[in-house]
Formats: C-alpha cells, sequence, structure tokens
C-alpha cells in the first residue's frame, strides 16, 4: 500500500522520512527496500535534500557492486554527532563474508 502513490504523504520531507525508514528495516524483503531506496533518491532528487540524496546514492552504489560481483551485500551504517564530532558508529546488516578482521583508529 505505502508503495502506491495516493497512499504516501503528501509533503516530499514526509515522503523521504517514510522511504529512509523503509529502506533501513531489515524485516521487510529485500525487494521493497531497493524500490525504497529508488524513491527516496528521486525523492530526494525532487525536494534538492542533499544529505537524503548523498544516503540514498550511496546505499544503491553498494547494492549495484554487490550484484555485478555476485556477491549482493546489504550493509547499514549509521553516526552519531555531537556538536560536529562523531561520538558513535553503527555497522550492521546482511552479507557474504568475504574475511575478517581488526580495524585500529589511530
Amino acid at each position: 500500500l505505502i508503495f502506491c502513490c495516493s497512499a504516501r504523504p503528501a509533503a516530499l520531507t514526509d515522503q523521504i522520512d517514510l522511504f529512509e525508514a523503509i529502506q533501513a528495516c531489515d524485516q521487510l524483503p529485500e525487494v521493497d527496500r531497493h524500490y525504497s531506496r529508488i524513491v527516496l533518491a528521486h525523492r530526494a532528487l525532487e525536494q534538492n535534500n542533499q544529505q537524503a540524496m548523498q544516503r540514498a546514492v550511496i546505499d544503491l552504489k553498494g547494492f549495484a557492486q554487490g550484484l555485478e560481483m555476485g556477491r549482493p551485500s546489504i550493509l547499514h551504517a549509521r553516526a552519531k554527532k555531537i556538536e560536529g564530532q562523531v561520538v558513535k558508529t553503527w555497522i550492521g546488516g546482511n552479507c557474504v563474508q568475504m574475511g575478517e578482521g581488526t580495524l585500529q583508529v589511530p
């Protein structure tokens, strides 16, 4: 129902919020999340919302690269900023494991 244009919120900013929430929900089928990324990119472009557009493009780029390589991994990342400084990050999702290791940040 939410993919039907008449069922969406009227304001583009509300649609951007809706489709960001849908594409981040790992309980939904992948096809719905990928469709949401495409709609999100389109709505962000219409609204000239650079941040939402950047998030949508990053998600689509990773998805497309995974498909091209035969390893469709879907990872989600978030960061919390306080006064312009990143203080916490989250990374999660479904992926095809290709290796493992530790990242040390100086």
